[in-house]
């Protein structure tokens, strides 16, 4: 059997999803942040993902190194996340992100969805303010639209048909 660091690479493109639950919230998620932090870069460079999808990222500085304790991939994340219409209040923030292998990907713009709708009236839409995420790339001469929601990942792919189809 082999064991996360074995598993082999190859020539697919790999998406990943991972809801890391208050990543770098002590006080709601882990206590250990710096347990946590090797942990899940332990486990997303085991699995050579391209591309990965992660929820409840609590924590800048802690995506600051997760990034930076995975060579080759770079980051994003939603500057709209839950009650991020409220700074006052101490609920740490659950921001959307994407981290990204930059010799696979390519980022062609980012959107924020929904946001015209929310700023009306934050307190009556869904997700507390954790808007859902565009993230468009291109990638292995393709280009994909993937949208990021609270809880899961749409993926598009977007190309031309050939003409005889």
């Amino acid at each position: 059997m082999q064991t996360l660091e074995q598993q082999p690479v190859n020539n697919n493109f790999k998406v990943l999803n991972w809801n890391l639950e208050f990543f770098g919230a002590p006080k709601y998620g882990p206590t250990d942040n710096d347990l946590q932090i090797t942990n899940v870069t332990r486990v997303l460079n085991s699995t050579h993902a391209d591309l990965m999808a992660l929820q409840e990222v609590s924590s800048d500085d802690a995506f600051k190194s997760l990034i930076q304790s995975m060579p080759g991939y770079s980051g994003r994340c939603s500057n709209r996340y839950s009650y991020s219409f409220d700074p006052s209040g101490d609920f740490p923030p659950q921001k959307v992100c994407f981290a990204y292998n930059t010799s696979t990907v390519k980022v062609i713009r980012e959107k924020i969805l929904f946001s015209k709708y929310f700023d009306d009236n934050p307190s009556d839409i869904f997700s507390s303010g954790r808007l859902p995420y565009l993230l468009e790339v291109e990638t292995m001469g393709h280009r994909l639209k993937l949208r990021q929601h609270p809880c899961k990942v749409g993926l598009r792919r977007q190309c031309a048909k050939p003409a005889n189809n």
